[in-house]
């Protein structure tokens, strides 16, 4: 057995991370020979098992939010 890590977790008060990323699914691929492994923020990454090697193979998809109607549009200088 082996421990490897994923990604890495920023914490402190001048962090934008305030909270733990959990991974959400493991799933085998290349006839075993690699992990496609999913956080919960939406990233995905591939773990090479023989090398360990990890590459972050997408981003989660943002969609812009919209601005509220009840607000008024942000003061441009």
């Amino acid at each position: 057995m082996w421990v490897e890590r994923i990604y890495e977790i920023v914490y402190g008060d001048k962090s934008p991370q305030k909270y733990d990323i959990f991974i959400r699914d493991l799933t085998p691929i290349d006839n075993g020979t690699a992990l496609r492994i999913t956080d919960g923020t939406g990233r995905v990454f591939r773990l090479m098992l023989s090398s360990r090697d990890v590459l972050l193979v997408a981003e989660p998809v943002t969609t812009p939010t919209k601005p509220s109607p009840m607000k008024p549009p942000p003061a441009t200088e």
